[in-house]
């Protein structure tokens, strides 16, 4: 008998934890939509650098003598204002790399906000609430459980549909320090680079990031674009321009390394280099970053 009750109170003691469990994590999913003040961190001298939400959306703040830019706004999850006023009280534009939600959501804090006009079409459909849903629903069940909550509260989040188009001369003068625009399509049509001469900075938003480039998109490029747009890239890093690249997913930094192999990788994939198994998946790992792709339209 006191086997019996010694079992029965270890399962209750079981269940007991499952249930907390199971409400703390519930409660901590109900979090992931809450706005929240980000912390920037330092990364060279005058770019600082925060990550965002469980899609880890990366944005970069550089400061010059004037304004500051920020690169990306991710998903408005943040109180950017509050978040960039601990570490400056100059004026502040936007560049976004890309049209995606995941880096435009939190420009609605700004007033004065850029983006190529070449991804204005992009950044229409993926500011369509019907698009973040097609999209999950691609994604595993637990995933999907996952995001939910993040997800509904980025839909909700206010939409600026006031940005300009890239300035002609494809620059920006922070006052002291100038950002240039470097073309890199692809990812998108309208993907762009930031270039940071004083610092050997290369912003790439999605062009290349630490968790792979996505190229199997409706709205994604030919590989062989792709192609021309790392070249871009390698000449930066062979002339000495560029010495530190910075992407707009999972970690900061990205290994200079990454750039010529994700290049062969590119190259195998159109040239059928590669095994019909990952042709078939359309997913090439690369340095255990995956190269994600169309099969029916490499190109």
């Amino acid at each position: 008998m006191k086997k019996k009750k010694g079992k029965m109170k270890a399962l209750i003691i079981i269940l007991a934890v499952i249930v907390v469990a199971g409400i703390g994590g519930n409660l901590y999913l109900r979090s992931l939509g809450r706005v929240t003040m980000p912390k920037f961190e330092k990364i060279a001298d005058g770019v600082y650098a925060y990550s965002e939400a469980l899609n880890q959306s990366n944005m970069y703040l550089v400061v010059g003598s004037e304004k500051a830019a920020l690169i990306d706004s991710a998903n408005g999850l943040s109180d950017l204002p509050d978040g960039i006023a601990e570490i400056t009280d100059l004026p502040v534009i936007v560049i976004n790399t890309h049209g995606h939600y995941d880096h435009t959501r939190g420009n609605h804090y700004f007033d004065e906000v850029y983006m190529s006009e070449k991804d204005a079409d992009t950044f229409e459909m993926w500011n369509d609430p019907a698009t973040l849903e097609d999209s999950m629903k691609e994604s595993p069940a637990l995933i999907q459980m996952i995001m939910e909550y993040q997800n509904k509260a980025i839909e909700e989040m206010p939409i600026n549909e006031n940005w300009k188009p890239l300035p002609e001369d494809g620059t920006f003068d922070l006052g002291g320090r100038t950002l240039e625009v470097v073309e890199t399509p692809g990812h998108t049509p309208g993907s762009v680079c930031i270039l940071d001469r004083q610092t050997g900075s290369l912003f790439t938003g999605d062009s290349i990031t630490n968790s792979g480039v996505l190229l199997q998109l409706k709205e994604s490029q030919p590989i062989s674009t792709y192609i021309e747009s790392l070249d871009k890239m390698q000449k930066l890093i062979d002339d000495g321009t560029v010495s530190s690249l910075y992407g707009g997913h999972a970690e900061f930094s990205i290994d200079l390394t990454l750039v010529p192999d994700f290049r062969k990788g590119c190259e195998d994939i159109l040239n059928g280099n590669i095994t019909s198994d990952d042709r078939e998946k359309g997913v090439l790992e690369v340095d255990g970053l995956p190269i994600k792709f169309n099969p029916d339209r490499i190109g």
